[in-house]
């Protein structure tokens, strides 16, 4: 979440927000997880020649890593100073 939007809203508005956003990022790791199995780990992606299946793995693990953390944060109330 931007700091700038942090203080609007409940916070478990904000808590449902992540949560939903994070659902996206698993089923997009969740994909690019099963494009590695169907077309080899080292194979790349028409849309993005430069990035390898294993590489677009990694990345989307990163993301949900990061809106794991701010959901945690968030429950914690580290973001909003609940």
């Amino acid at each position: 979440m931007d700091d700038k939007y942090c203080d609007i809203g409940l916070w478990e508005d904000k808590v449902i927000e992540e949560s939903s956003e994070l659902i996206t990022e698993l089923s997009t790791l969740i994909k690019a997880i099963i494009k590695a199995k169907r077309f080899g780990p080292t194979n790349s992606n028409l849309h993005k020649p430069e990035i390898k299946n294993k590489e677009q793995i990694l990345l989307e693990i990163l993301d949900l890593r990061y809106g794991l953390n701010a959901y945690e944060k968030e429950l914690k109330g580290e973001n909003n100073g609940m």
